[in-house]
Parts: structure tokens; C-alpha cells; sequence
């Protein structure tokens, strides 16, 4: 007797709006990136086994970009690490545009822009183009993917104006925040001084002026940094 078999098939339900994200180590897109990048300047002669022995070592101690630190000690121009890395991983090279809106820098925070040398450029209704120190870093497009829900399109830029980049607009944004704190403070002590001098003033009225008050921007701004 032919018994028949039946295949049990499983369907795992998958969260809509939010992009599935693999597991990955996180030292994997470090490696990656340097894997690509030594073999790159190894196979176009620009550096020799013993400047990239030298730099490894060196990596080993300071957990610097392999790249960085072959410029730092004079190894390679800056100009010529881009070079290699776009050529090793197919992804195009932009410059860093002189204003980013702010609805689009606000999609990714500083913390993130800091820890990956990365700085968001442009969106579509699906996506997000990514300037990058090192584009093939799949645990930080995997991270943006996840904190923004939209496809990543990674691009490279020169280290140094991604680093201007991060200074200059995610600076902005703290100083926005001292600003408006500053304010809420000297707000907050003009409402106690004319609380003090007005005790019979109307409950509702002053909850009414408090809408437009610093205090109350600042924690929208908090508020909406912490959602992001």
C-alpha cells in the first residue's frame, strides 16, 4: 500500500508598513566594508601588504574605519578611498547638497548620523537616499530602514563632508532645542511672577496663553525626537 504525503505548508504573518530586517552580527558590516575596501586597494596597487598589516594592526586598538586610518597616516588621498569603495560596491558617489530640508533630516537623528557617518539626503513616498561613509554597512541601513519604514538607496560622499554635513545640520537642531528651552525657562518664571500678582485669574484663560507658550514647544520637540 502507496501512502500519499501531504505537505504542510506554514505562512508567517508578516507586520505591514514595517520592512522586514534580517539578523545580522553587528561587526558584520564592518567587515564587510574593510573586506571590500583592502582587496580594492590591494588589486589597484595603491597601498601594499605591509601599509594594509600596519593599518589592521592599528584598527585592532583604536576600532577605526580601516579607510580613515589608512588616510590619516598618509597612505591614500581621501579622494582615492571613495574611488576604490564605489568601485567595490557598485554604488554612486554625490556631493553633499549645500541645505537639506528639515522634514528630511528629521527622519534620522543625530545619534544615528554620529554613530554611522551618515547624513539623509532625499525621500520618495518609498524611499530614502542615504549619504554614506560606508555604504556597505548593513547593520546601519538596516537600522534606517527600520526607524524611517522606507527602502534605503545608499550613495557615497567624501568622509569629510559627510562629517561638515553632521555638524553643520544636526547642530542646528540642538541649538533650535537650547534655544527653546532657554525660552520655556524665562517663560516659566513670568507665569509664576504674574501667578503671584494675579491669583484670581480665570483657569481656563491661562491654560488658553499656555498653548503658545516656549514650554510648550519644547516638549513637542521632545516629544516628536523621541517618537522618530
Amino acid at each position: 500500500m502507496v501512502l500519499a504525503s501531504h505537505a504542510v505548508t506554514t505562512r508567517t504573518q508578516i507586520p505591514v508598513g514595517r520592512p522586514v530586517v534580517a539578523e545580522r552580527p553587528a561587526a558584520l558590516g564592518r567587515t564587510l566594508g574593510a573586506l571590500l575596501l583592502a582587496q580594492g586597494l590591494i588589486a589597484q596597487g595603491l597601498i601594499n601588504e605591509v601599509q594594509l598589516a600596519a593599518a589592521l594592526e592599528e584598527q585592532k586598538q583604536t576600532q577605526e574605519k580601516l579607510g580613515a586610518i589608512l588616510v590619516r597616516r598618509g597612505d591614500l588621498t581621501e579622494d582615492q578611498l571613495v574611488e576604490v569603495l564605489a568601485r567595490r560596491s557598485q554604488v554612486p558617489v554625490v556631493a553633499i547638497p549645500e541645505s537639506i530640508p528639515a522634514q528630511i533630516l528629521g527622519l534620522l537623528p543625530a545619534s544615528f548620523a554620529a554613530k554611522y557617518e551618515a547624513v539623509p539626503l532625499g525621500r520618495t513616498p518609498s524611499s530614502l537616499t542615504l549619504a554614506m561613509v560606508d555604504p556597505t554597512n548593513v547593520t546601519a541601513l538596516d537600522e534606517a530602514a527600520f526607524r524611517t519604514g522606507l527602502r534605503i538607496i545608499p550613495v557615497l560622499a567624501r568622509p569629510s563632508d559627510i562629517r561638515k554635513a553632521i555638524e553643520r545640520y544636526y547642530s542646528v537642531e540642538a541649538a533650535r532645542l537650547a534655544q527653546a528651552l532657554g525660552e520655556a525657562q524665562t517663560s516659566e518664571v513670568e507665569l509664576v511672577d504674574e501667578a503671584e500678582e494675579q491669583a484670581d485669574v480665570d483657569v481656563q484663560e491661562l491654560r488658553a496663553s499656555a498653548d503658545d507658550a516656549p514650554i510648550v514647544r519644547l516638549l513637542n520637540m521632545v516629544f516628536y525626537d523621541a517618537i522618530r
